[in-house]
């Protein structure tokens, strides 16, 4: 334990190292008078003090304030910056002179304490004993006395010689310094501490600038704000406008702090913003519904007992696009564009590009309630006819500017736009903040999604979310998810879709040269000016009104594939660089078709396709199949890298619980489009067949042979599927696709799915050029080993040979809604539980909790899979799981039948039924967490 004794010391060392650290420039002024030879000017300590705090303003707050919002790492229109100065130049213009004259005054009216000679620190602690002893007064303690006179003995009887009393009683000279009386700190000399008041002081004083400064300055460093000077929260809701779609509800006027500021915050969902609703444009009317411009699919068939027999695999693979699908496992799903073309142009106009599925997309989401009927065969055909004009004005604007744009939708694996239908509770169509939550609660959420709702109601005509981030770069929020657009059914078309899809991708900013300030431009003809809540007058920049159909006529605010070094759309975001839109270089030997700006006509009916169209795959005989070869179980090699990857593939790994693009689109019964997948029916005779050692087998190497030319990848593989890609041949137009010796399949494609694999198992996959060299090595790829379900806990129910996942049809509460196999996508009508009930189990929705049984409970072969209310003395809604080399199949548990994939059909894919057991893959499933 340390004595008082060595008290002043430690603090006295504690205080040189905090004078040490202190910025170089405080020390200046004594080190030029140590130079100069002179005594170092003694300060007081309220001048000293002050002196700090002149200091500490000058040089570490107020001077880098701009310093540090300029390095902050995002980028700020002048604005911002302006008003930094300004804060600056306030407090530097009045707060710093005046502690400096306070400090003057004070330094002046102190007399300087006249300089001693320097004396040893014992004789100091021994002079302020005896003056202690001194001033002891007449009522002191017995034990007081004593230690006084032990004092004035001095150890050797020595009377004290008498001391001067001090010129103020809380103060006394040690060493030609002036030192305060305190109990804590009576022996620290002044000039290597601040004084206890002074701190107190200098604290309120940095306290009061700090609450003067900070609300300011808080609210324009908030990330994801894109400022303009005088940017001021909206004071207060306007009156909601039926009639034209202006309704407000669910929307909250953003405070000054909020990421939101001059917009509306989306009540519960907190730092989510809109611009608010939309107007019906003069054409249409919020109240009255827009006819259909495309004649609709056959309304759905309720299914009903199937007595057509169990299909084979082969038949159900081909719904997922394989190419010459083979008697067994596994298939080849081809992407469906060609060689390296980073997409293909499908038959209804829209752009395909990878599997349909991965990576960032926009979704197209059919919202209805449950209080009325669901339209969604007879718009189908008119909602994909929307959605590919909205992919038409994105690539007439891209044209303009030298450029290629798509619209990257989920779709099908025919190419087309992926639609699918929601049923949503009758008041979550009522106002956008309830509709987030219902879509939310269903799982669209996903952070790789924009969403594209056309809702089937007549609250709205278009409203949607925006993020405020100005950032140029990939990491600005607008380039992520989840986003949502709404268009009602009084102003169903693609203008009004295309509008709200360009505020969910971060247009137009606040800071754009002709930003009205919420969402909109001043600068027309453009498809995003209008004059909105604002006030903003619009003017007229652009030639023709026929530019009115697309985007940023002047090219400089929001959208421009090609901008100028150093304009507003280089050093803010430019959504011409999203991520949910495809981009590719126009090719020099065929360039894209441009249009002078005024001459660009709207969309209408079918758009015009992208100049670059990627060739159809042919066919090829079938192939021979390939067989497992069961492993114990050793780890993958690592994928080697593709240096001629061209980027076409899209490389994000799914998220967990999801399994790659399988499943049909909803609409009518979809077959592989003759130019996506080949056909079995027609193949092609020019195309030489490979010369394999054996039939069906893929030849070995010869000893010595040089390294092919060739680089295969393969990536996320599940227990049954994975993906390969390989670098395009200069000379080859097919590749055909061998896994273990035995060739799957034939494609035009670099990129492909291989589904239909065995859990725990492992495979050597390898591509061979269409003359049967060999292009790429043989890599390895083991599947991992099939899940099992959870018990009591929700689980994602999918298929051992699509992989696609049991799904309750659009969500819907009704009773006997069928349950159909779509794309695994994680949604929450795609979770189950298994919920015990004595020997057997209960199959159980998450989003209805309602239960899986036969239709009108009837144990029989195609007998359809339907849910109804759950009733744990029913035995047709008892299931018992029995473990399979593929996973696991569910049974009934008053007969001997599994459930399958069926022959019946509902919105385009596959209802479940009842099947005798065969051994088929797609009689298996595998369950993954939910």
């Amino acid at each position: 334990m340390s004595s008082h004794r060595e008290l002043p010391r430690r603090r006295t060392a504690t205080t040189r190292s905090f004078i040490r650290d202190l910025p170089a420039s405080f020390a200046s002024t004594s080190a030029r008078h140590r130079r100069a030879g002179a005594p170092e000017p003694r300060r007081t300590g309220l001048s000293s003090g002050l002196a700090r705090l002149s200091g500490i303003a000058r040089l570490t707050g107020i001077t880098r304030l701009s310093t540090v919002a300029r390095r902050s790492g995002i980028a700020r229109p002048d604005g911002v910056v302006a008003r930094w100065d300004r804060v600056r130049e306030i407090v530097t213009a009045r707060a710093v002179p005046a502690i400096t004259s306070l400090r003057g005054r004070l330094t002046t009216a102190s007399a300087p304490a006249e300089p001693t000679e320097p004396r040893t620190p014992s004789a100091v602690r021994r002079e302020g004993a005896r003056r202690r002893a001194q001033e002891l007064p007449a009522w002191a303690s017995r034990t007081q006395l004593m230690r006084v006179q032990a004092i004035r003995r001095d150890r050797g009887g020595r009377v004290p010689a008498p001391v001067e009393p001090p010129a103020s009683p809380r103060a006394a000279k040690r060493h030609g310094e002036v030192v305060r009386r305190t109990s804590a700190a009576r022996d620290l000399p002044a000039t290597v501490r601040f004084p206890r008041r002074i701190n107190l002081a200098t604290g309120a004083v940095v306290l009061g600038v700090l609450l003067l400064v900070l609300p300011a300055l808080l609210t324009q460093w908030t990330p994801g704000i894109s400022s303009l000077p005088g940017l001021v929260p909206i004071a207060a809701l306007p009156a909601s406008q039926p009639e034209d779609g202006l309704v407000y509800d669910g929307l909250t006027p953003a405070s000054r702090n909020s990421l939101c500021i001059g917009a509306y915050e989306i009540n519960d969902s907190e730092g989510v913003c809109s611009y608010g609703p939309d107007p019906a444009p003069p054409t249409f009317k919020v109240t009255q519904d827009v006819a259909p411009i495309a004649e609709g699919v056959p309304p759905l068939v309720e299914p009903v007992k199937d007595t057509r027999g169990v299909p084979d695999d082969a038949d159900v693979v081909r719904d997922e696009g394989a190419v010459v699908p083979a008697s067994s496992m596994p298939a080849l799903v081809p992407d469906p564009a060609s060689g390296d073309d980073a997409f293909t142009m499908g038959e209804d106009g829209v752009a395909c590009e990878g599997d349909g599925y991965q990576g960032k997309r926009v979704q197209v989401l059919y919202a209805y309630p449950t209080d009325a009927v669901s339209r969604f065969s007879r718009y189908l055909p008119s909602i994909r006819r929307w959605a590919a004009e909205v992919d038409e004005i994105f690539a007439a604007s891209a044209a303009r500017t030298g450029g290629i744009r798509h619209v990257r939708y989920v779709t099908t694996p025919d190419c087309r736009v992926d639609v699918t239908e929601v049923q949503l509770p009758a008041d979550r169509l009522d106002s956008f903040d309830v509709t987030l939550a219902g879509l939310r609660a269903l799982g669209y959420d996903r952070t790789d999604r924009k969403y594209l709702i056309f809702a089937d109601t007549n609250v709205y005509c278009g409203i949607g979310t925006v993020i405020r981030d100005p950032r140029a770069d990939a990491g600005n929020l607008n380039n992520g998810g989840p986003s949502y657009a709404r268009v009602d059914a009084g102003c169903w078309s693609a203008p009004m879709a295309t509008h709200q899809l360009v505020h969910t991708l971060g247009g137009v900013a606040d800071g754009a040269p002709n930003s009205s300030g919420l969402g909109h431009c001043v600068d027309d003809h453009d498809l995003m000016c209008y004059p909105d809540e604002s006030g903003e007058e619009v003017r007229v920049d652009c030639g023709s009104p026929s530019g009115e159909a697309l985007l940023d006529c002047g090219g400089d605010d929001y959208f421009n594939t090609d901008p100028e070094p150093g304009s507003y759309l280089t050093q803010n975001w430019n959504l011409a660089n999203s991520e949910f839109l495809i981009r590719e270089a126009a090719p020099a030997a065929d360039p894209a078709p441009q249009r002078p700006a005024d001459t660009v006509a709207p969309p209408r009916g079918n758009p015009s396709p992208s100049p670059r169209r990627s060739l159809a795959p042919t066919a090829s005989p079938t192939p021979a199949p390939a067989s497992p070869t069961p492993t114990s179980g050793e780890d993958d090699p690592e994928d080697p890298e593709d240096p001629e990857d061209t980027g076409g593939d899209d490389d994000k790994t799914p998220a967990a619980g999801q399994a790659p693009a399988g499943g049909q689109g909803a609409g009518a019964p979809a077959s592989p489009s003759p130019s996506v997948t080949a056909s079995a029916a027609s193949p092609t005779p020019s195309l030489p067949a490979p010369p394999p050692a054996e039939p069906g087998l893929a030849s070995e190497p010869p000893i010595g042979a040089p390294p092919p030319p060739g680089f295969l990848k393969i990536r996320d593989t599940t227990s049954t599927s994975t993906r390969v890609s390989w670098n395009a041949s200069a000379d080859a137009v097919h590749y055909t696709v061998a896994v273990n010796g035995q060739i799957i399949g034939v494609t035009a494609a670099t990129r492909a799915r291989i589904i239909g694999l065995t859990p725990g198992t492992e495979y050597s996959i390898q591509v061979l050029t269409n003359d049967g060299e060999r292009f790429t090595d043989a890599l390895a790829a083991k599947t991992s080993p099939a899940a099992r379900p959870i018990m009591e806990g929700w689980f994602q129910l999918n298929n051992a040979l699509t992989g696609g996942a049991a799904h309750l049809y659009g969500a819907r509460s009704n009773e006997s809604t069928p349950i159909v196999a779509q794309r695994a996508e994680g949604v929450t009508q795609q979770q189950w539980s298994l919920r015990r009930v004595g020997n057997a189990f209960q199959l159980i929705s998450r989003v209805t909790e309602k239960c899986v049984v036969p239709l009108d409970g009837e144990l029989a072969a195609g007998v359809p899979l339907v849910q109804v209310t759950c009733k744990e003395a029913a035995d047709e809604q008892h299931w018992v799981v029995l473990p399979t080399d593929n996973g696991f199949t569910l049974r009934a548990a008053g007969a001997n039948l599994v459930a399958g994939l069926g022959e019946q059909r509902y919105g385009g894919a596959r209802v479940l039924s009842l099947q005798n057991p065969e051994g088929l893959l797609h009689q298996s499933w595998t369950a993954l967490p939910g």
